[in-house]
C-alpha cells in the first residue's frame, strides 16, 4: 500500500487509549494525523502522548485539512449525527462511535448523504468484527444448534461518577443508549432479522437517564430475546444463544480482546453444548478494534460500505427507540 488512509479525531476521549490508538498502531496502511479537543492545550496533550503530529483546538479545523481522509468520532452519544454530517458534507469518510444518533429518524436522516457520496461509513461496533463472532455466526448458521430459539445479552458497567456524560440526558446518556446497544446490536445480529415487537420493558431512572433497563423483544421470524443493560451495576458481561439442540455461552462478548501493556489479551470464553459434547471455542487472538479497522480500511480502499453500515445504524436505533417507548424512557431531542 504506497499511501496511508490519514485519520482525524474529533475529541480526545479514553477510547483512544486502550481502542483507537492501538488499533491504528496494530493495522498497516493506516495512520492518526490530527487530533482536535475545544481546548487547544488538551489536544495538544493528547498529540504529544499519541505522536500525532497536529492538534487543533476545535473541531472545524479537521474537516478543512485536506491531509486527511477518514474522521474518527469518539464524541457523547448526543454530538455523533452532527458531526457526522458534517465530516461526510467535507468529504470525509467516517468511522463513528455508537449509538450514531438519538433516534431512527436521525440515523434515517445520513442514507441519503451516505448513498450519493461515494463515502465509506461505519457505526463502530468493533466487536462484529472479531473472528470470534464470525465463528459464533457460523455455528449458529450451520444448525450446530438447532433451530434458533432464544437469545440473551447483558452488558452491565458501573459508572460511579453522576457527572459523567452517560448520566447527562442532554448528551444522549442513559444504560440503554450506552452499553445496552451493544446488546441490541448482538440480539439482532445472532437473530437474523430487525422487525421486532417489544413484548415488556422496564427502566431504573437515575439523574434523568435509564439506569438499567430490562427488555423481551420477539422477532418477527420467532426468536425471542432479553436485552439487560446498567450502569448502576456491574455484573459479568454475557450472551447466551439457545436453540432447539443445543446452546452458546459467551462471557465477555463486547470486546473479545483488548490491548494491555503492550499486548493483545484475549477477554473472552465461548462454549458449545450440544448434547452431552461440550466445546470450549477459541480464534486467533487479535485485537477486536484492529479488526474493526483493518474492515473500515478495505472498506475504504474499495469504496464500499463496511459491515456495520448506516442501514445496521438506523435498524439498531428503532429496536432502542421501541425499547424506550414501552419502558416509559423520556427523551429530549434537540431541535425536533
Amino acid at each position: 500500500m504506497k499511501n496511508n488512509l490519514r485519520f482525524g479525531i474529533i475529541s480526545c476521549a479514553s477510547i483512544l487509549e486502550y481502542g483507537f490508538m492501538p488499533a491504528v498502531e496494530l493495522t498497516e496502511g493506516v495512520e492518526a494525523v490530527a487530533i482536535s479537543s475545544r481546548d487547544i492545550k488538551k489536544a495538544k496533550r493528547a498529540a504529544s502522548k499519541y505522536g500525532i503530529r497536529k492538534a487543533y483546538g476545535d473541531y472545524e479545523s479537521i474537516l478543512h485539512d485536506h491531509n486527511i481522509d477518514c474522521v474518527y468520532i469518539p464524541l457523547p452519544n448526543s454530538m455523533h449525527i452532527k458531526w457526522a454530517r458534517r465530516s461526510l458534507e467535507a468529504g470525509k469518510h467516517v468511522l463513528c462511535e455508537k449509538p450514531l444518533a438519538w433516534n431512527a429518524a436521525e440515523a434515517e436522516s445520513l442514507i441519503e448523504l451516505i448513498s450519493g457520496s461515494g463515502l465509506t461509513f461505519a457505526e463502530a461496533f468493533q466487536y462484529r468484527y472479531h473472528p470470534l463472532m464470525h465463528r459464533v455466526e457460523e455455528i449458529v448458521r450451520s444448525g450446530r444448534i438447532g433451530k434458533l430459539q432464544r437469545v440473551e445479552a447483558s452488558y452491565c458497567e458501573i459508572i460511579p461518577d453522576r457527572r459523567a456524560v452517560q448520566f447527562r440526558p442532554e448528551m444522549a446518556g442513559g444504560a440503554l443508549m450506552d452499553v445496552g446497544s451493544y446488546c441490541v446490536n448482538f440480539c439482532r445480529f445472532i437473530a437474523g432479522c430487525d422487525d421486532a415487537e417489544v413484548a415488556a420493558a422496564e427502566s431504573e431512572i437515575s439523574e434523568g437517564v435509564d439506569g438499567s433497563t430490562c427488555a423481551e423483544l420477539r422477532f418477527s421470524n420467532g426468536v425471542r430475546a432479553v436485552v439487560h443493560c446498567s450502569i448502576l451495576a456491574t455484573t459479568p458481561c454475557y450472551a447466551v444463544i439457545a436453540g432447539s439442540e443445543g446452546t452458546v455461552f459467551i462471557h465477555n462478548p463486547f470486546p473479545a480482546a483488548l490491548y494491555e501493556k503492550g499486548r493483545v489479551a484475549d477477554k473472552y470464553l465461548c462454549i458449545v453444548r450440544t448434547g452431552d459434547v461440550i466445546e470450549n471455542i477459541r480464534v486467533p487472538s487479535k485485537l477486536t478494534y484492529a479488526c474493526q479497522m483493518e474492515a473500515f480500511r478495505d472498506a475504504v480502499l474499495a469504496g464500499e460500505q463496511p459491515l456495520i453500515d448506516i442501514n445496521e445504524a438506523v435498524a439498531n436505533m428503532r429496536i432502542i427507540d421501541a425499547i424506550r417507548k414501552k419502558a416509559g424512557i423520556e427523551v429530549s431531542l434537540p431541535g425536533l
